[in-house]
């Protein structure tokens, strides 16, 4: 893959499409004891490394599997874990304005073309989306933390993506992988030491509530089709590229993408319906579903978007050519609020 370039420059790297590149198939893949990376952390000044692969170190909260047919065997469990995910620091506690109490050399848009990025590595790779919330979460919680230097960004990106894969995925892409996904732009070294110092930031703290597990659970309680579910997960990917989402906490997100989605593709949400869709009032959630829709109008102008692309294909029932809503949010809204209240 080219690199990717100035960051600075969101028509530069417009041009710089991933490579096709053939995957191994599950025959070719490597012995998972002799090939898996390990974490790497420091103790007493000497590198040492996990006896454990890092995917049996995660602390899983079991919720990635509770969508769908898996629902209904983990219902005694269902409600304990989303309050427990509820109560989180990412759930009670906003983001701060990183951006100007913490960064020097970057900026929002070099954020988001970073994260454009990302869709289109994690796509490539075949990554899961919770392995790419997940990245995103670690790199906001790193750059509330450090400052990065422009020309460190990306390597920071895709070493915050290689501790999320190894975190979620089976089989997650190797050190060398994301050496060559950036053309070499960074050494294994290089990604090596990194990682070490984004896991010592975040204190091993890997378990973290996302917009997709909140989005998920909704989903499955709500009934929702393959094509309501796809269209809902675009708007909160989309969500990843605006600095200022991190303003919402992920429920409020995934709540606000859920209902947005039945507007946007003309269906009815009752109030019996709309209380499955959301943790929240429709008051509570208003900004938000009007911050997505004036978000997803922005795209339709803007330069071609790596998620806009990933949308558009038939896996993803094409959402991505759906028509944002531009004149009846407002009432949509207002007679939700209207019919909410009427409930009690």
């Amino acid at each position: 893959m080219k690199p990717l370039g100035d960051i600075t420059n969101r028509n530069q790297i417009s041009e710089n499409v991933i490579e096709t590149r053939k995957k191994p198939s599950l025959k070719q893949k490597q012995n998972l004891d002799a090939d898996t990376e390990w974490f790497i952390t420091v103790k007493e000044d000497k590198i040492i490394r996990s006896d454990t692969p890092t995917f049996a170190l995660a602390t899983s909260t079991g919720h990635d599997h509770l969508h769908h047919e898996n629902i209904l065997k983990s219902t005694e469990y269902v409600n304990d874990i989303i309050s427990y995910l509820r109560t989180t620091k990412v759930e009670t506690t906003p983001f701060r304005d990183y951006m100007t109490s913490v960064q020097k050399e970057i900026n929002p848009n070099m954020r988001s073309i970073l994260v454009d990025w990302l869709v289109e590595v994690a796509d490539e790779y075949s990554l899961t989306s919770e392995t790419l919330f997940l990245t995103l979460n670690y790199l906001d919680r790193y750059l509330s933390l450090k400052s990065v230097k422009r020309n460190k960004l990306q390597l920071v990106g895709i070493t915050c993506m290689l501790v999320a894969s190894k975190y979620e995925e089976i089989y997650a892409p190797q050190v060398d992988d994301f050496c060559y996904i950036t053309d070499n732009t960074y050494a294994r070294d290089d990604i090596l030491l990194m990682e070490r110092h984004i896991l010592d930031a975040l204190r091993f703290e890997l378990t973290q509530p996302t917009a997709r597990q909140f989005l998920k659970y909704l989903t499955s309680v709500c009934g929702a089709d393959s094509d309501l579910e796809s269209l809902a997960t675009y708007f909160i990917e989309l969500a990843l590229l605006d600095y200022g989402f991190l303003s919402y906490c992920p429920s409020v997100v995934a709540s606000s993408a859920l209902v947005l989605a039945h507007f946007t593709s003309e269906r009815v949400l009752s109030v019996v319906e709309f209380r499955k869709c959301s943790y929240y009032s429709p008051l509570e959630i208003r900004s938000c579903i009007r911050d997505l829709n004036e978000h997803h109008q922005r795209i339709q102008t803007g330069p071609k978007l790596a998620v806009v692309e990933k949308y558009s294909k038939p896996k993803y029932k094409n959402v991505a050519s759906l028509s944002p809503i531009y004149d009846s949010l407002q009432e949509k809204l207002d007679l939700l609020e209207k019919s909410f209240e009427g409930m009690g």
